[in-house]
């Protein structure tokens, strides 16, 4: 069992527990490609580069360009996500998050929710599936 490890950096709060990596965006980002790009390789780098299941908080109100949202969909970083659960809490960001399923169509299981209760469920239900397969 892996302990729980957290790391704050200018951009998010990583917390890492038994596969589960949960990111919450720092307040009021606008989020572009090469700050796209920093993220994730903050998230590799803390997992260590190990595969992990990805609860991402976009509750602090956020935004982002399709530039990021089409480098999140499609770089040499996904390998090591095994799913994605999208938190959101306003209709424009559940109206971003169906926009990138439906243009994007994600490699990994990937799922949106309203709270971050439901993602951990979701994401848990996963992680108990894969280790009894």
């Amino acid at each position: 069992m892996i302990e729980n490890r957290i790391l704050e950096t200018d951009l998010a709060k990583y917390e890492f527990e038994n596969s589960i990596l949960t990111i919450k965006f720092n307040t009021g980002l606008i989020v572009d490609q090469p700050m796209m790009e920093l993220l994730l390789n903050e998230a590799v780098n803390f997992t260590n580069h190990q595969k992990y299941f990805a609860i991402i908080d976009l509750t602090n109100n956020i935004d982002s360009n399709y530039e990021s949202r089409n480098y999140y969909a499609e770089n040499e970083f996904n390998k090591y996500r095994l799913a994605d659960a999208f938190v959101v809490n306003s209709l424009y960001l559940q109206s971003l998050v169906n926009f990138y399923f439906r243009i994007k169509k994600p490699k990994v299981p990937s799922k949106m929710f309203n709270d971050l209760d439901s993602a951990k469920k979701w994401v848990n239900s996963l992680k108990e599936l894969q280790l009894t397969v």
